[in-house]
């Protein structure tokens, strides 16, 4: 029986086992040595034989010589990586064969590839036979090949799948041979220990298959750092050479040619390692650190980032919402009459109609979401990841105690697999975190770049009703502010799910270390959401201010832009500089205090850690004699609520973010949703044969929805809105009489007179909506017309 030092460190007192602390020993467990260590066994009699259980902690935990089982060597080391490759099988076909048929010709790189695969199927084929010409094989010693030699098929059928379709390289593939190596490298050690050991059974003929094959996938797994040729040619109508390539990682189209562009993208002919550890980048940081960096040395934009290639994505979901709201035509409203004819009914409906419902925030999870949710799952596994390391420091710290009277040392071997497995953890939350962010913010740029390309496409097709609502500088802050704050919010949108999750790991795993004191802690927490709340609402309705102050801040920028000519002539510089002044420092004011109280909002989040960590020690060294903070529950609490100062301070920056995120989404769905020009009310003729140019015969046109003016429609929704009455009401009486305060002729109020108009019973004529009547025009080709009028004849507008 092997020595269970391993477990004597935190043995005081009647504590539960800290590594094995929940399990109960089976019917084959073995009875310890030493009274601080327990052993347990799973057999899994229907795989493994019952004299080599599948897992045994008398040989491969509590030893200082570890070992694992035949079994496990056969099964589980072989099925994870061999799964995980038929898993992604299915998904890595369906990427290949959705980019462009290309066509890579046979290379020495591709061809030692296929060889190397097909010699890993013959060593699989031969340790079958060699198996099963034994009487003593068992079901691990069969299956073990079979598995094997079907993978390394798929593995060659993979490969050539990939050359015929222009995969350069395989990031499947790739992580394929790297946990093969890893799960191979304790099978391989425990066959050797057992060919050096005299007294223990060994084969001389399966340790040397498996070192061969081991050899060959770690040649295998060097050969995935490299790529491929480029593709030769596309399989289409088209001749070879003029079709677009495709990069083999996002099957996002390439630029056309070899040699089309001077200074391509690298991250477009670089191989999934060098994505993952971004090297593809360290050229231009090297220049960057030589010199400063020019124009001439930025590469061009990828392919799979430009305009031209998300834009398209987000119209083909954008298109079907356009069209289902109808905007180039005016919404009809149907109205009844009542039986005496003195009151129109009007029949609208409570459902909303498709405008109304129009909103970009659908097509923009159709166009991007699957991709988003890639990114929901690299953060997620980070997230389980980070609390992996409180869980290493919590051993290692218990490794590094001294050991109690009469109990075993622990094997130094479990302190080396502690440190380098606190080193590997760390290693993959780096790769999964800055893949995550650079994911997301490629995500984010292409929500940007396609909202920008439809509010500006948008902007050319709207009515001139619809222009009076939206003026140029509201419009530009739309593309440049509001699609902005949608793009950076983004990178940070899954901590609305994440840091509740993190919180919640978090507090559970302090609740097993500190017990009941943790929910001082939680109180502490809860105490502070109401304030986050409280914050949040004002950020909303600041934001939604200073978004306000902005737009007329622009549109005067515009207006004074536009007359600089009439400015200077004039010299009202410092008169307009004034005003303009005025206006910036009412946004600078409210800005200021969305400044203030985001800082004093950080503050408190930024404390809240400390607090809660002081509340929880304090509570749970006061609240029992008996509990003692020791080195082992001190540093693995820090740790964790270490890990809660991030989404603790993350979470209400998030909420505010996302609050003005959707005040931007409102805005930009009210200016979507404005009514457009109908591009069937005009017909172009293509004949040249045609003697005018332009022929207009008896038509008409109008601006506007109604008669009344829209001034006069302004005054009185502001008036209602703050209780005035109607000037109308209030100044004139139903039989013409009028109040001391009255209208005058223009409509204006008058007050502190009493007036009557000259015909008491005549009403206010109403404000004509301004049209342009009977309209004859023969433009001939070539001719030189010029149209002339009085100021508001219509002039400007004609044309």
């Amino acid at each position: 029986m092997s020595e269970g030092g391993g477990l004597a460190e935190s043995m005081v007192d009647g504590d539960k086992l800290p590594y094995f602390e929940d399990i109960s020993t089976t019917a084959d467990s073995e009875v310890p040595d030493s009274p601080n260590a327990t052993d347990w066994s799973y057999p899994m009699e229907w795989l493994c034989p019952k004299t080599d259980p599948l897992v045994d902690t008398s040989i491969s935990w509590n030893t200082p010589s570890p070992d694992i089982s035949v079994c496990l060597q056969k099964s589980l080391l072989v099925w994870v990586p061999c799964g995980f490759l038929w898993l992604l099988t299915p998904l890595l076909i369906y990427r290949l064969y959705r980019s462009k048929s290309l066509y890579i010709p046979h290379t020495l790189l591709n061809i030692v590839r296929t060889v190397l695969g097909t010699g890993l199927g013959i060593f699989a084929g031969a340790d079958l036979i060699y198996f099963s010409s034994r009487n003593s094989a068992s079901t691990p010693d069969l299956l073990d090949p079979v598995i094997r030699g079907l993978t390394w098929l798929l593995v060659v059928g993979l490969v050539q799948l990939g050359r015929v379709r222009g995969a350069r390289n395989s990031a499947v593939l790739w992580i394929f041979w790297f946990l093969y190596i890893l799960c191979s490298i304790p099978r391989l050690y425990s066959q050797v220990r057992r060919e050096l050991d005299p007294d223990s059974p060994s084969d001389l003929t399966e340790v040397v298959s498996n070192t061969l094959t081991l050899t060959i996938v770690v040649v295998q797994w060097i050969l995935a750092f490299f790529m491929d040729a480029k593709p030769a040619y596309a399989v289409g109508a088209e001749p070879p050479g003029t079709q677009g390539r495709v990069h083999w990682l996002t099957s996002s189209t390439l630029s056309i040619g070899p040699d089309d562009s001077s200074l391509p993208c690298p991250e477009t002919t670089s191989s999934f390692p060098s994505i993952i550890t971004f090297s593809w980048f360290d050229s231009l940081a090297w220049t960057g650190y030589k010199r400063t960096i020019l124009d001439a040395d930025l590469w061009d934009l990828n392919p799979r980032d430009q305009s031209a290639t998300v834009a398209p994505i987000f119209d083909s979901n954008w298109g079907p919402k356009l069209i289902a709201a109808n905007l180039t035509s005016r919404e009809k409203v149907d109205a009844s009459f009542s039986v005496g004819g003195e009151k129109v009914v009007i029949e609208t409906g409570n459902k909303k109609s498709k405008k109304e419902s129009l909103s970009i925030f659908v097509p923009i999870i159709k166009s991007f979401g699957l991709s988003f949710l890639v990114g929901s799952v690299l953060k997620f596994f980070h997230d389980m990841m980070v609390f992996i390391a409180p869980l290493l420091l919590k051993r290692i710290i218990a490794f590094s105690e001294p050991v109690c009277e009469g109990c075993t040392q622990s094997p130094t071997w479990q302190g080396i697999l502690y440190a380098v497995a606190l080193l590997m953890v760390a290693l993959v939350q780096t790769i999964l975190l800055s893949t995550y962010f650079y994911w997301m913010y490629l995500i984010g740029l292409w929500t940007k770049s396609s909202l920008i390309s439809a509010i500006y496409r948008k902007s050319l097709s709207v009515t001139a009703e619809s222009k009076k609502g939206s003026t140029s500088g509201e419009i530009v802050n739309l593309m440049s502010v509001d699609c902005q704050k949608i793009g950076d919010i983004l990178p940070y949108l899954n901590m609305l799910w994440s840091s509740p999750l993190q919180i919640t790991v978090a507090i559970y795993m302090l609740y097993q270390i500190l017990g009941a004191s943790v929910i001082a802690g939680l109180v502490v927490m809860i105490v502070l959401i109401p304030v986050n709340g409280f914050s949040a609402a004002i950020t909303r309705k600041l934001q939604v201010k200073m978004m306000k102050q902005k737009d007329v801040r622009v549109k005067k920028m515009n207006e004074l832009l536009s007359g600089m000519k009439i400015l200077k002539l004039y010299a009202w510089e410092p008169s307009f500089m004034k005003e303009v002044v005025n206006i910036r420092n009412c946004e600078l004011k409210i800005l200021l205090n969305i400044g203030y109280l985001s800082a004093a909002i950080s503050f408190i989040w930024t404390c809240a850690p400390f607090v809660v960590s002081l509340v929880t020690f304090a509570v749970y060294v006061l609240s029992d004699e008996n509990n003692v903070l020791d080195a082992q529950k001190a540093f693995t609490s820090l740790a964790l609520f270490n890990i809660l100062r991030f989404p603790l301070s993350m979470l209400p920056m998030m909420i505010t973010s996302a609050i003005q995120a959707s005040v931007s989404i409102k805005r930009i769905n009210k200016f979507m949703r404005s009514e457009e020009l109908d591009p069937n009310s005009v017909v172009k003729n293509d004949k040249s044969d045609a003697s005018d140019a332009i022929l207009v015969s008896n038509a008409s046109f109008d601006w506007g929805e109604n008669g009344e003016d829209t001034s006069t429609k302004d005054v009185k929704d502001k008036n209602k809105k703050k209780g005035k009455k109607d000037p109308k009401k209030n100044g004139i009486e139903a039989n013409g009489d009028t109040k001391p305060e009255a209208v005058n002729g223009n409509g204006n109020v008058i007050d502190g007179e009493e007036l009557k108009l000259l015909n008491g019973n005549a009403n206010k004529p109403k404000s004509v909506q301004f049209s342009l009547q009977n309209i004859d025009l023969k433009v001939p080709k070539g001719s030189l017309c010029a149209v002339v009028g009085t100021v508001g004849a219509g002039k400007s507008s004609l044309l």
